[in-house]
């Protein structure tokens, strides 16, 4: 029995209870509610549902005598145990029982895999023997299932005539079989020779001849093969296979078919890692094939750390690929076995088992045929390139425990049906005019591994960093670096082969063109977004009516003055000077502001304590081990009003995306304002972060909290990095290294031709919205410039280790050129979308100001967007002087000298949009420079003032002041920004303003007499109080007296420890008498459901 709090209309509540044990089919639990008089009842019914049932061989490789478990798994996706599956299995001749078979699978748990094993040996040779069952739920559903294993000979022993193709890290032997050639067994070289994987045979081959699981192919004979191509090199050696004539004759297919292993010959760095699979053949009559696998790679028995397939799985431990933890069972993009290739942000497939790493690399705009793209295709479909990966793990839909990885072609999508083999249109379509097939693709395989991010890297060091596309406002194509004469592929494009891996950044796009794009991208602010009969913007275009609002937009306003302050255009230049003076005379303000605290045009003090302020109510609702967890809840209101989070991920789950912008918060905070306990706070919270090795839950707002997210990536780089600038412990900088390597799988390494968005698209998760809208090949550009600021900042810290500028650079890119290009456009010119199908074009018609990108624009070219930190030290015992400024400095230059009692700083580049510097941290300085003191705010160039109660300095260097500036006079002290913690309510303002900081449209606040005056500036002033810890139970009234010469009432607000920001349903409003004289208001927060019984923060 539960009591549910009071509910006011339209509010939600959870009730919810724990069931012990396992229901049974047909278990219907009632819930009943009973209030005001009225009782409802609530029912539901619990089934078991199976998803899938299979073999699981513990190898899909191995030799006469040898023996083996077979696994027989069933996974059921239902609410109630299945209580029992009938199964008549039948075994090949060439395998042999040990025991007896099971006839029943009984029990099978909710949500959860039940399984029977038996044993059996291999009797005899064969390059596919295949074990067969027949399935059936008494009264119910039935079906069949197969699966193949390769036995041959025995790997011990290297005997004389064998066949190996060797790179630096790793061999393959090829054994001679009875049925024949193809079978291969991989070993690892490093630390010593042992045997890590295997190749069952050298491809599959379906066409319209062949049943849908075809013919395995395996050669007649072997060549040894001097001058081939091999991947990364400029050209290979190894083994050429042909094809038995009599197996192609099975499927009507035109031989010969050629298979070639390939190490490279005179290659460097780990193009001598690799082993190249090369399939070359005449093109079969038009229509006729279905699929021509490759040779897989697989590992030697099941079981794994890790596997990342870019795009599409990042999984850890015993999760299976192709799962619905991330997506709904009955999605599209539930299964990615044999996805659109489309799906796949860098072409890479890997799984790691202990310290072994095994890979799969390609490039998709290798050709595989000689064929002529069709003129009527869609960009997303393919006659000539772009193969499918293969991926599995462990590879259920072959029936094995091992992972399984490889290409296969034609293009699902374009002729396949994904996630099918032997189904779709047969290739070539009329009009394609293939003469030959000939694709190639790498094996990778690395000891000593610790991470699946190193097949990542090794991809990278092979294809090297994509060059950006061109931005939309670019009159050519941008300048390629000179091409790499190492083979990547037949017929790649020229920025494919332009491509590099080594370190360092790039001087492309110019500052020019740059701000080309800025001055084009402000067509969003004077005319799609701008509303003139309420002089305000739209916040966007389309989207949920719910979210539909206009305003005067501080960030908007920003963007339109800065903008003027950088153009050369003077239409422009006055069109938008125009635009802002437009909105702050209608609106009487507001000040611009966006990620600049205040610096550039505003109250900076007020921005950094408004900074300090949230990150004290963090404080109090960080956990005991440094973390957050996930809460669930039932949305009381918005897009996502009536849903219950439970659905996304259970209570108390952990994640480094629920923690990693918290920890950013209080670092960021801490650097600003020196408070010890925000330092604590936050690396407290890195510690606790140091146990995820997988980016998830950083967008539970709506996302499954499982699924691996770029968001989580980005903020934890950016945590770490200012673990690092508030340490100089350079742990952290490994740590925010590891975090940009591992949102790349999110960034779309390639694209094609019409899509010029595709390039540096990033996708947000490897999962789904509620488990229905999948985010699979989905690009939502907002998170990717996020990550690109992220890898900007950690390049600071390490400059030129790798291309992360050129990361940056083709994020915003891609980001320009998904804005709306039509002018006549009203919903998306100078616009860009919430998402973008990579697969069929679409964009999203929630279109969003190009806020964004330009903050990464000023940011690549050299302004800084969000604030810099100097934290100059004094002398011993005492606190460092923190210089805080939109601005670049020197740090070799800039100090404090003790006997002059001076700070001294060098802008690095002048200082080009001007604004306020602040010295936090320093008592009352004789002189600044050479600029005028005032009083208050400096309210224009060329001054300065001192605020006593945050300890610091506001300087306001003139536009012309380039060079250096110099703080005479001054010694340090601890900044003010942050109180002491208050547990009581009671402010009587005896001498001291009790940790009040003024924070929006005031002036002027201070003490006299016992009394706080208040001097505002605008329309909406408020002051906040944080670092506090009341009990919300202890206070049920709260009496203010007040005297107000304007206005017509008063506001409370309020935040939680669970709740740590200032929202509107934490407010009270109360009326009042603007007539100078004082007044008593209460404002009744007893009767208040987000006051009583919660801890109060600020």
């Amino acid at each position: 029995k539960q009591d549910v709090r009071k509910l006011a209309p339209d509010m939600f509540e959870v009730a919810s209870w724990n069931i012990k044990g396992q229901p049974r089919p047909g278990s219907v639990p009632t819930a009943r509610f009973t209030a005001s008089g009225k009782t409802v009842e609530v029912t539901c019914s619990f089934g078991p549902a199976l998803d899938w049932i299979q073999f699981q061989t513990e190898r899909n490789v191995l030799w006469p005598g040898q023996e083996m478990d077979v696994d027989l798994v069933a996974y059921n996706r239902g609410d109630a145990i299945l209580p029992r599956i009938d199964l008549d299995i039948l075994l090949p001749g060439e395998l042999e029982l040990l025991g007896t078979l099971p006839r029943t699978l009984e029990n099978v748990p909710p949500w959860g895999k039940g399984r029977v094993q038996f044993r059996v040996r291999a009797k005899a040779k064969k390059a596919a023997a295949a074990l067969h069952c027949q399935w059936l739920i008494p009264g119910g559903r039935s079906g069949d299932f197969t699966a193949e294993v390769a036995i041959g000979r025995n790997p011990a022993g290297l005997e004389n005539g064998w066949l190996t193709v060797a790179c630096d890290s790793f061999e393959i032997v090829f054994p001679k079989n009875d049925f024949g050639l193809g079978q291969g067994w991989v070993y690892a070289k490093h630390p010593n020779r042992r045997l890590v994987g295997a190749v069952p045979n050298l491809g599959r081959l379906v066409t319209t001849n062949t049943n849908s699981t075809g013919v395995v192919l395996v050669a007649g004979s072997a060549r040894t093969l001097r001058d081939g191509k091999a991947i990364g090199a400029n050209s290979g050696s190894g083994l050429r296979f042909t094809i038995e004539p009599a197996i192609l004759a099975r499927a009507a297919f035109a031989g010969p078919m050629y298979v070639d292993f390939l190490a490279a010959k005179a290659g460097s760095g780990k193009a001598n890692e690799l082993i190249t699979c090369r399939i070359t053949a005449p093109a079969p009559k038009e229509g006729t094939l279905l699929a021509l696998d490759g040779p897989q790679l697989t590992t030697l028995v099941g079981g794994k750390d890790e596997a990342l397939a870019p795009g599409m799985e990042w999984l850890l431990g015993d999760e299976d690929s192709s799962n619905d933890n991330v997506i709904g069972y009955n999605q599209t993009h539930r299964l990615r076995w044999r996805p659109h290739p489309h799906l796949v942000t860098v072409p890479m497939l890997s799984v790691r088992r202990k310290d072994v790493l095994t890979a799969v690399f390609w490039h998709p705009r290798a050709k595989w045929n000689d064929g002529t793209r069709r003129s009527d295709l869609k960009p997303g479909e393919a006659d000539t390139d772009r193969p499918t990966p293969v991926f599995a793990t462990p590879d259920r839909f072959g029936g094995h425990a091992c992972a399984t990885m490889g290409l296969s072609v034609p293009s699902v999508g374009t002729y396949g049906e994904r996630n099918k083999l032997g189904t779709g249109k047969g290739w070539p379509a009329a009009g394609v005019n293939a003469t030959k097939i000939d694709f190639s693709y790498a094996f990778y395989v690395q000891t000593g591994s610790d991470s699946a991010l190193d097949a990542l890297k090794a991809w990278f060091a092979i294809y090297g960093v994509a060059p950006p596309a061109k931005p939309p406002q670019a009159k050519k194509e941008p300048p390629l670096a000179s091409p790499t004469t190492r083979f990547r592929g037949l017929g790649v494009p020229d920025w494919v082969q332009s491509a590099h891996a080594n370190s360092g950044g790039q001087g492309w796009p110019s500052k020019k063109q740059w701000i080309d794009e800025l001055e084009w991208s402000m067509q969003a602010y004077l005319d799609t977004l701008w509303d003139p009969e309420t002089k305000e913007w739209r916040v966007f275009h389309g989207g949920p009516p719910v979210k539909h609002r206009n305003g005067a937009y501080p960030n908007y306003l920003f963007d339109c003055v800065t903008v003027a302050k950088l153009t050369d255009d003077r239409d422009l230049k006055r069109r938008l000077e125009a635009r802002a003076k437009e909105v702050t005379d209608a609106h009487g303000g507001p000040a611009p502001s966006a990620t600049d605290y205040g610096l550039l045009y505003g109250n900076p003090l007020a921005h950094i304590a408004n900074q300090a302020n949230q990150a004290a109510a963090l404080l109090k609702s960080q956990d005991a081990n440094g973390g957050w967890r996930y809460r669930t809840r039932v949305e009381q209101g918005g897009v996502f009003k009536g849903r219950d989070y439970a659905g996304l991920s259970p209570d108390g789950f952990e994640a480094n995306g629920l923690v990693a912008r918290k920890a950013w918060t209080l670092l960021r905070a801490h650097s600003m304002t020196g408070d010890k306990r925000l330092l604590d706070g936050g690396l407290k919270a890195l510690a606790y972060m140091d146990k995820f090795r997988v980016p998830r839950a950083a967008q539970v707002w709506e996302v499954i909290g499982h699924a691996p997210d770029i968001l989580a990536a980005a903020d934890a780089c950016q945590a770490y990095v200012e673990g690092y600038r508030a340490t100089g412990d350079r742990k952290y900088l490994k740590k925010a290294e590891y975090w940009a390597w591992a949102g790349l799988p999110f960034v779309y390494q390639w694209g094609v031709d019409n899509y010029p968005w595709l390039r540096y698209g990033s996708i947000p998760i490897f999962g789904s919205t509620w488990w229905t809208c999948t985010w699979f090949g989905r690009p939502v550009q907002w998170n990717g410039l996020r990550y690109a600021y992220a890898v900007m900042e950690l390049d600071e810290c390490v400059p030129n280790r790798f291309r992360w500028q050129t990361i940056a650079t083709g994020l915003t890119v891609s980001a320009l050129n998904q804005q709306g290009m039509d002018p006549k456009n009203k919903e998306n010119y100078a616009l860009w979308p919430d998402v973008y199908n990579a697969v069929t074009g679409q964009r999203v018609e929630w279109n969003f100001a190009p806020r964004g990108i330009i903050i990464n624009i000023h940011k690549l070219m050299g302004r800084e967007p969000y604030p810099v930190v100097q934290a100059l030290p004094t002398a011993k015992g005492k606190p460092p002087i923190r210089v805080i400024g939109c601005a670049r400095f020197v740090p070799d230059h800039d100090r404090y000298w003790g006997k002059q009692r001076t700070v001294d700083i060098l802008f690095d580049g002048g200082y080009p949009l001007g604004g306020r510097i602040v010295f936090a941290g320093v008592t009352e300085p004789q002189k600044v420079g050479n600029l005028r003191r005032v009083v208050g705010n400096p309210p224009e160039p060329g001054t300065w003032s001192y605020d006593p109660e945050t300890r610091s300095v506001v300087a306001f260097p003139r536009p012309d002041y380039k060079i250096e500036l110099g703080v005479i006079g001054v010694d340090p002290v601890e900044p003010g920004f942050t109180p002491g913690e208050k547990t009581n309510v009671n402010f009587e303002f005896d001498a001291t303003l009790d940790g009040w900081r003024r924070m929006h449209d005031i002036v002027k606040l201070d003490v006299r007499g016992g009394i706080c005056h208040v001097e505002t500036d605008g329309g909406d002033p408020y002051m906040v109080r944080s670092f506090c810890r009341i009990d919300g139970d202890s206070v049920s009234r709260i009496r203010v007296r007040l005297a107000a010469d304007a206005g017509n009432g008063a506001q409370f607000f309020w935040t939680t420890e669970d709740e740590p920001n200032m929202a509107e349903d934490k407010r009270i409003d109360i009326a009042g008498t603007a007539d100078g004289e004082f007044h008593e208001i209460v404002f009744p927060v007893g009767d208040h459901p987000k006051w009583r019984g919660k801890t109060i923060n600020s």
